[in-house]
């Protein structure tokens, strides 16, 4: 194997070269968040002496199995090989703060920068084969970066209303262990090769909300200058019990008094996941990143549409059916009801009134079947149509472009578009190495690779790709072909628009 040795602000670090591309995989940004440091800010980690081996990916946050995070779901985690998401993540633990960076070899002049933020709220890791930076760094002469960070419990805990200082930020540490991370890059990225001034933030799924948080809370200045949104997913449904409340079941759980909530510290990560599980199984809430004392994603949302950090440019975009793991794949289930009782499921699973969309969808294409149309509907209503009403509405209140995208191909599932985007067809069973797959792995890649050299999307076969506006709403389609279309699913989406 291969190594070089890099210089960093810390000290130095060892990684390894493979066809032309070097890896520096675990690299400290910052320092373990165990013990008196949980639920704390991010603290800087200590220098060392000598040469640190980065080498193997480092721990991701403590989180609970993936079969009980897709236990309502079975089937669901069935199909997780199938789109390269390993079943389980063994390699974990509370000094979690690390990234893996990928680099062309070489005396590289300044290359852009493109850091990924995973998705998932409460787990979810850097270091999945989906991710691996190697082909988009290589292709694209990018710098792509993978980070952990602080998930679930670990990192939105509110225990501000405690009243002790220490803690006045833990709602969010899962969001300023980004902060940290991306501040680390702007110190050390120039060591390989990177361009600290051209840094790219990729927020894939759950990690688009994280990356429209990281837009409110760094705004007016981020430490970044573009930013993707993939697959942003709804935000959490509103749940009766706050923060506070659940902070407080945490507690009650564990044993430690609202008066001395540093007790927590000395709490193993077992019985902190299990306290995890009780809030949601109990409560029905999910941990989230609080500001103030409130959920931030919907107001995140909000502010990103209304043009917070107005000269950020931003691509947004969705895959064409969205829901398709997540309904199950009975046909039989779906047949056997009757247009009202489709339509009062799709509501129910979209949180708002989809019968409209359901009939619309009847008398377009009236021999899909009855799951394809839920699947349909429910991609509309949850991810597309407010993906698309977002990039409507910054494009009107930002001063940067925004672009638009929908991706078509394979099965059009959610996040199934990463293994494109990454070029890592052959991590998962489900996607083809067919020409047409590399084709249309080539032209999301350069999607991405362009958009973080120039600021704008350029993709092969495509003469342009404008930028969105509400009058034309242009929006790029990744298929067979890969085409430009001004506003698809018109019809759906004013009916979107009309029973909002």
């Amino acid at each position: 194997m291969d190594t070089v040795v890099v210089e960093t602000s810390l000290g130095r670090i060892r990684g390894r070269v493979d066809r032309g591309v070097r890896a520096f995989l675990g690299v400290p940004y910052a320092a373990s968040t165990a013990g008196a440091a949980r639920f704390r800010p991010p603290r800087p980690h200590a220098a060392w002496a000598g040469v640190r081996d980065a080498l193997a990916f480092g721990p991701a946050c403590p989180q609970p199995p993936l079969r009980e995070a897709f236990g309502a779901r079975p089937e669901t985690f069935a199909m997780l090989p199938l789109f390269g998401i390993p079943t389980s993540v063994e390699n974990q633990g509370e000094h979690c703060l690390v990234l893996n960076i990928w680099a062309m070899a070489g005396p590289n002049v300044q290359a852009p920068v493109l850091v990924w933020l995973h998705g998932g709220t409460d787990f979810g890791a850097a270091d999945w084969p989906r991710f691996d930076g190697s082909s988009l760094a290589g292709q694209g002469d990018l710098v792509v970066v993978t980070v952990n960070y602080r998930l679930g419990v670990f990192g939105c805990l509110d225990l501000s209303w405690t009243g002790s200082p220490e803690y006045a930020h833990s709602g969010h540490v899962g969001i300023l262990d980004l902060s940290c991370a991306l501040q680390w890059l702007r110190h050390n990225v120039s060591a390989f090769g990177g361009d600290p001034g051209n840094i790219t933030v990729v927020g894939g799924s759950r990690g688009a909300s994280r990356l429209a948080t990281l837009l409110l809370t760094t705004a007016p200045r981020p430490p970044f200058q573009r930013a993707v949104m993939a697959s942003p997913p709804p935000p959490r449904r509103a749940c009766r019990h706050s923060p506070e409340d659940a902070a407080r079941a945490v507690l009650r759980r564990l044993g430690v008094s609202a008066r001395r909530p540093h007790a927590i510290a000395g709490t193993s990560v077992r019985r902190l996941l299990d306290a995890q599980a009780m809030v949601a199984a109990e409560l029905g809430y999910r941990f989230q990143p609080v500001l103030d004392g409130v959920p931030v994603e919907r107001r995140a949302y909000a502010e990103v549409a209304a043009g917070i950090a107005p000269g950020i440019p931003l691509l947004i975009g969705s895959t064409l059916n969205e829901t398709s793991r997540t309904l199950g794949a009975d046909e039989a289930d779906w047949a056997a009801m009757n247009d009202a009782e489709l339509a009062a499921r799709c509501s129910r699973i979209a949180r708002r009134d989809v019968a409209a969309l359901v009939e619309e969808h009847r008398r377009a294409r009236p021999h899909d079947s009855a799951r394809k149309i839920a699947v349909a509907v429910t991609t509309d209503a949850m991810y597309r149509f407010p993906a698309l009403a977002l990039a409507s509405a910054r494009s009107a209140a930002a001063t940067a472009p925004v672009y638009a995208y929908v991706f078509c191909g394979g099965t059009g599932s959610h996040s199934e578009d990463v293994l494109y985007f990454f070029a890592n067809l052959r991590c998962a069973a489900l996607t083809s190495t067919s020409r047409a797959s590399a084709t249309l792995a080539e032209q999301a890649s350069s999607a991405w690779t362009s958009f973080c050299h120039r600021g704008h999307p350029v993709v092969p076969s495509v003469r342009a790709w404008p930028a969105y506006d509400d009058r034309t709403r242009n929006t790029l389609l990744f298929g067979n072909p890969t085409r430009v279309v001004a506003n698809p699913f018109a019809a759906r989406r004013a009916l979107w628009e009309q029973t909002g």
